[in-house]
């Protein structure tokens, strides 16, 4: 029942049985939109292909109707700003403590208003999300900052950081690390030596740094501080943490037979013996056990009767310089690292990879079949069994790799020895390339054989 005031007559008001679509206005567009109650709608705004000033500055009229039809309109004057996705291009920091707040500061174009940024992970296992409104600088409209709040977890995969003008679209994200507490350590797969390009590592130590063989290989260890999920601390990591590079071990055991070694011996001048003890030692000399890793400036304890290298991490970073390895053979090395208590569940391992040297001279691979079977020479025939010639470095390894040996070519000199002068007279030369590492001399003849207990 309508009641009314004295003097003034009613109509009933209709029962609406059936409710229409509203529309919104936008300009002189209308979009369907979705009623949610008497109080809200919603719709999409309609797609432009730029904005026009008059869209930046004042902006597209927003009225409402019940009708498709210009009529019976709203007349709000109610406007909506059109703007381009924001674009960044850098923040700083690119990371932040997990259960800290951060500060960040984006650099980039399209700021407007109040802008939204968003914290989230390319892994979507993890679903949270950290939102922060933005301020935009007083003095530079390039430049805003937001809050990256603390959250329960660090970023899964790689962490991601956009803005947003409307909270719905957003800019191409730029990484940002959300990172954990220190998990473990990860040896650097960039450790550089001083005559040879690195190789990775890691701590399972499937992979290996590689040092050139020299007389001294000098060469430098370090590693990163990480949460559980890899991320690197860097400048969060501020524990004051001691490290110990605790151990070193050939990962195959040394084998004095191994046949590329048969040609040695005490006298040839090469370091001797071949599988000298592996040692870590702590002194400012390279007058050392051969294949010893040793150290120049690094502090040490003992732990244990044994020697353990020290050191503490800055920024996130252990870095364990100025190792030397002392006339190493070819080998692979097994080099552990972890925390001093209580961080000792802080560990890595990884394999150092001694290669090849420079070559340095010519030796003969099979002198031992000389020594043990003497053999009756005779003028002018050709020798049995043949000389097999090989290329060594300064620590006696044979030069294998293919590049190396295909930049040289060896001049073959038959001489002829007096005996009791001592004079050498050239009798012919050869220029013999060389197709492998070892070169066979299938058709050499010799008047006098002299001097065979040696390399050539």
């Amino acid at each position: 029942t309508t009641v009314a005031p004295i003097g003034v007559t009613t109509t009933p008001v209709p029962t609406i049985s059936t409710v229409r679509r509203p529309f919104r206005l936008f300009g002189s567009e209308y979009v369907e939109a979705t009623f949610v109650n008497k109080t809200l709608l919603k719709c999409k705004v309609p797609e432009v292909n730029e904005t026009t000033v008059s869209d930046q500055c004042v902006g597209s009229y927003a009225e409402v109707t019940l009708f498709k039809a210009d009529r019976m309109l709203t007349n709000n004057e109610l406007t909506l700003r059109r703007a381009p996705l924001v674009v960044l291009d850098s923040c700083s920091p690119t990371q932040g403590y997990f259960k800290n707040a951060t500060r960040v500061k984006l650099t980039g174009s399209g700021f407007v208003d109040i802008p939204t940024c968003k914290f989230y992970s390319s892994d979507t296992s993890n679903p949270e999300v950290s939102y922060s409104t933005a301020t935009i600088d007083d003095t530079d409209p390039n430049v805003i900052y937001c809050y990256q709040s603390a959250m329960q977890n660090a970023s899964r995969g790689n962490g991601q950081l956009a803005v947003s003008l409307d909270r719905q679209q957003y800019s191409d994200p730029l990484q940002y690390e959300v990172v954990g507490d220190a998990s473990e350590i990860v040896i650097s797969s960039e450790t550089s030596t001083s005559s040879s390009s690195s190789a990775s590592s890691s701590s399972s130590a499937s992979t290996g740094t590689q040092v050139k063989s020299a007389v001294t290989s000098h060469f430098e260890i370090s590693a990163y501080v990480v949460d559980d999920e890899g991320h690197e601390l860097a400048q969060l990591d501020t524990a004051k943490r001691y490290y110990l590079f605790t151990n070193i071990s050939r990962e195959v055991a040394c084998d004095p037979t191994d046949a590329s070694y048969e040609w040695r011996s005490a006298e040839d001048g090469f370091p001797y013996p071949r599988c000298a003890d592996l040692l870590l030692n702590n002194i400012s000399s390279s007058n050392v056990a051969n294949n010893s890793l040793g150290v120049y400036t690094n502090n040490s304890v003992i732990i244990g009767g044994v020697v353990a290298l020290t050191n503490t991490s800055v920024n996130g970073v252990i870095l364990f310089g100025k190792l030397f390895l002392y006339r190493p053979v070819l080998t692979s090395l097994l080099v552990e690292m972890r925390g001093a208590p209580p961080y000792d569940n802080l560990y890595a391992r990884a394999r150092i990879e001694i290669t090849e040297g420079n070559p340095v001279a010519l030796a003969i691979s099979n002198r031992q079949t000389f020594i043990t079977n003497p053999l009756q020479i005779q003028k002018n025939l050709p020798m049995t069994p043949n000389i097999n010639v090989i290329i060594v470095d300064v620590n006696g390894n044979v030069i294998s790799d293919e590049n190396t040996i295909a930049q040289y070519t060896l001049s073959a000199v038959a001489l002829m020895v007096d005996d009791s002068t001592g004079l050498e007279t050239e009798d012919t030369t050869a220029v013999i390339p060389t197709p492998s590492s070892t070169l066979t001399y299938s058709k050499v003849q010799l008047s006098y054989l002299h001097g065979m207990n040696h390399y050539v």
